[in-house]
C-alpha cells in the first residue's frame, strides 16, 4: 500500500482518516511518524496566542483585494 499524501496526514493527525487508510498508518512506521509530528504541532499552534492586528488592517486589506481585484 502507497504512504500518505499530505492530505491524508492531515486527516491522521485530526484524526478524520478513513479507516483503510488509518490501517496503513497503524502499520507504516514512516508513515504513523510522520502524523505524530503532525499531530504534535497542531496541538503547538493550537496552544498559541496570536495578536490581533490592528483596527487598520482589515480597511487596508479590504482596498488592496479590491484593487487586486479591479
Amino acid at each position: 500500500m502507497k504512504h500518505l499524501t499530505p492530505d491524508e496526514l492531515i486527516d491522521a493527525a485530526e484524526g478524520t482518516l478513513d479507516v483503510e487508510r488509518q490501517h496503513h498508518v497503524d502499520t507504516c512506521e514512516a508513515c504513523r511518524g510522520e502524523a505524530e509530528a503532525l499531530r504534535a504541532l497542531l496541538r503547538e499552534a493550537t496552544g498559541m496566542r496570536l495578536p490581533e492586528p490592528s483596527p487598520l488592517f482589515w480597511d487596508h486589506f479590504s482596498a488592496r483585494v479590491r484593487a487586486a481585484v479591479a
